[in-house]
């Protein structure tokens, strides 16, 4: 799903404005280049937007988080501003790589679980624990014994690196 015309304003402007205040904490001299690592992670997390909720709350939280790790990188770690920059390009490298391997050993370790637990595991991405248990007709229970259960088949499929 792509980003809609409005949806698009909205995250160029708070963007902005979210560069301009960081201006002063970051090590780049200019704004655009911290908007534009804002809108890259926007655009990156688009993909888990569900579009029966508003988009505004979504982009600001994707855009506070960045905002977040930008000052947190360069307070913990005192690079320059060529070595953020490096370590950008890494990172989103290394970043296609990671997901293209928690794709597969996810798929591995969903494939052993039973299929009611699956079912259960599948509407947990877009759901409460409260709402998949009524809508599969089971108690809160019986679901956080089965997320037990799943927890532990992901954990020794190595997935428990993932987090």
């Amino acid at each position: 799903m792509s980003l809609n015309a409005a949806a698009l304003e909205f995250a160029l402007r708070l963007a902005r404005i979210k560069a301009v205040q960081l201006r002063r904490r970051l090590p780049w001299e200019q704004v655009e280049d911290i908007q534009q690592e804002l809108l890259l992670a926007v655009v990156q997390g688009w993909t888990r937007y569900d579009p029966s909720r508003r988009a505004e709350p979504f982009i600001e939280v994707i855009i506070r988080h960045r905002a977040c790790k930008l000052l947190e990188r360069c307070r913990h770690r005192g690079r320059s501003r060529q070595d953020l920059f490096v370590a950008a390009e890494h990172a989103a490298a290394n970043r296609d790589q990671h997901d293209s391997d928690l794709r597969h050993d996810t798929g591995i370790a969903m494939a052993t679980l039973a299929p009611e637990v699956r079912r259960a595991c599948q509407q947990l991405k877009t759901e409460s624990t409260s709402s998949v248990a009524r809508s599969l007709g089971i108690p809160r229970s019986t679901l956080d014994s089965w997320l037990h259960k799943a927890r532990g088949v992901f954990r020794s499929g190595g997935l428990g690196c993932y987090r």
